[in-house]
């Protein structure tokens, strides 16, 4: 009986398949459905890779990833990103003040890329932009810029103009290569600089990766320089620059960012130690014998580590016994540098003297710088794609990085 009925039930399905169209459902998105509840539009984008993501468009035109909108982490008061891959970026605030004031303006499928590289082209117009500079196309452009589309020529001569950059030493400006964190310290500089600000090589550091660099006095300067609270490059959790690594796009919105709202002679850190009650050491610029009454009362984080070395820089008070402290007591780079672990060593074809730190992870499994103690390189002993840990925070030699379990363009240093 149970056979009869169940040919009977067959039977009908195929004669109702003469009859009627047969609708498959789709499991339904909840974020979507969210997304619509709410009264907004949901819609599905393509990325230039082929791959799909959902995003919540706004009645005012701004958007959301909706995942990102349904778990409610676009913002407890949801906040609405001009572009949904950056809803969970820890650059998001910066990308959007850039974007607001038409500095940057993302790609043609509607992202922004904030773990992107920047290219030199790319930077040329970022800093036209950020620091308002008139656009001067006069003078002869960079023989390999001639082939740019007219806008990015525009701002690569402009900045050529304003002595911002020369190019190499072969006479171009090679727009298609990728920034380091080291290069756009330069940048940012020198485009400061146009501004009117005072360069001073000498500032003070902490981070042991970047001695005898050839960007190492432009990384001090941005080091040292603070907007509302803010150091404008601090390094990452390990106390390490990278300068030879690639820079983001996310990395380079909080850069800009902050230094075009750089107040050029404003009170210095001298200033504010001596208004303050301290005493100013020039050659560490630290303010010492600032007491915790007087470094919290003017905004800073105070931390005790050593008498000598309570350090004041423009509103915040941060822990000393640094490579600045060794300095200041009268102690050589190379003495600094072994003091600290490192080894005193020639590098490079011009066995410039540098100071060397050996890892202790050097060779360990990684797919992110993050994961080692210097840079995550791709492993060329092996055919598949795997990183391992570099074993020396010196940027000689050549390597692809590994971002995110993603192999990055290939670096050569000499």
């Amino acid at each position: 009986m149970r056979k009869r009925i169940t040919f009977i039930l067959f039977l009908l399905s195929i004669i109702s398949v003469g009859f009627y169209t047969i609708k498959v459902y789709a499991i339904s998105n909840p974020a979507s459905e969210y997304c619509e509840d709410m009264g907004y539009t949901s819609e599905i984008r393509t990325k230039a890779d082929g791959s799909q993501y959902g995003v919540c468009i706004f009645s005012d035109g701004s958007m959301c990833e909706e995942w990102a909108f349904y778990t409610h982490e676009c913002g407890t008061t949801w906040i609405k990103y001009s572009f949904p891959d950056i809803a969970n970026n820890s650059f998001a605030k910066y990308i959007e003040n850039l974007y607001a004031d038409n500095i940057v303006s993302g790609f043609s499928d509607g992202t922004y890329g904030p773990k992107d590289p920047v290219s030199r082209a790319q930077m040329a117009k970022f800093i036209v932009r950020a620091f308002d500079f008139d656009l001067d196309t006069s003078g002869d452009s960079f023989p390999d810029a001639d082939d740019m589309t007219v806008d990015l020529n525009e701002y690569i001569q402009t900045i050529r103009n304003l002595e911002i950059v020369s190019g190499y030493s072969d006479g171009m400006y090679h727009p298609e290569r990728n920034v380091t964190r080291g290069q756009v310290t330069k940048y940012i500089v020198k485009a400061l600089e146009v501004e009117g600000m005072t360069v001073n090589m000498d500032k003070p550091h902490t981070f042991p990766d970047i001695y005898g660099n050839d960007f190492e006095g432009y990384i001090a300067i941005l080091t040292n320089i603070v907007v509302n609270g803010e150091q404008i490059i601090s390094g990452y959790s390990d106390g390490y620059y990278r300068p030879s690594r690639v820079l983001t796009r996310g990395q380079m919105a909080k850069i800009v960012d902050l230094s075009r709202k750089v107040e050029i002679g404003s009170s210095s850190g001298e200033s504010i130690c001596i208004t303050a009650g301290g005493t100013w050491i020039e050659r560490s610029m630290q303010c010492n014998d600032l007491s915790r009454s007087v470094c919290e009362a003017n905004g800073g984080e105070y931390d005790s580590c050593a008498p000598t070395c309570g350090r004041y820089y423009i509103g915040q008070c941060t822990e000393a016994c640094t490579e600045a402290c060794y300095m200041d007591e009268g102690m050589s780079q190379s003495e600094v540098c072994i003091a600290t672990g490192g080894r005193w060593v020639q590098a490079g074809l011009l066995g410039t003297w540098m100071c060397e730190y050996l890892a202790a992870d050097a060779g360990a499994p990684c797919t992110d710088s993050t994961q080692c103690e210097n840079l995550c390189v791709v492993d060329i002993t092996k055919n598949e794609l795997a990183g391992i840990c570099r074993g020396t925070n010196l940027p000689f030699g050549c390597y692809s990085e590994m971002i995110d379990g993603e192999s990055q363009p290939m670096i050569c240093v000499d």
